[in-house]
């Protein structure tokens, strides 16, 4: 009986120990530089892991392209995620323009050889987690 005991003990001791690890994990995931990262890493390669989890569920993605301003919601994005493997021929920085513990605006430009996107990136903490709400893209 003794021994019985001790196996349950050490079961939930295993047990707490990974969801320690699983939630340090995460954390790291929530900040701002992360979905900074992952949406960069979506418009160079086409593809990011982490995209559904940076995305705001009611994000706005405007991009004003030739006098036309066309609007995408979370499944669009979601949906041009798959496209995976196409490289942009660019090259591409990024500015944090404001930031607070709670919101952030950051400037994401794609220098291609004819053009340039820009691409204005609004952020909002909600519950420890950096998500994005909007993206606002013009073509120069």
């Amino acid at each position: 009986m003794k021994t019985l005991k001790n196996i349950y003990l050490l079961m939930a001791l295993m047990v707490m120990s990974l969801a320690t690890f699983a939630k340090d994990k995460s954390k790291a995931q929530r900040t701002l530089s992360f979905s900074v990262e992952n949406y960069v890493q979506s418009l160079k390669t086409g593809y990011s892991d982490n995209l559904s989890e940076i995305l705001a569920d009611n994000v706005k993605i405007n991009i004003n392209r030739n006098g036309k301003l066309l609007t995408y919601g979370k499944s669009d994005a979601l949906k041009y995620n798959k496209n995976a493997n196409i490289i942009q021929n660019c090259q591409i920085t990024q500015n944090v323009l404001t930031q607070s513990d709670s919101y952030a605006i950051v400037n994401v430009s794609m220098k291609y050889e004819h053009f340039t996107r820009e691409n204005i990136i609004t952020l909002a903490n909600t519950d420890g987690s950096w998500k994005i709400t909007e993206v606002n893209s013009v073509f120069k």
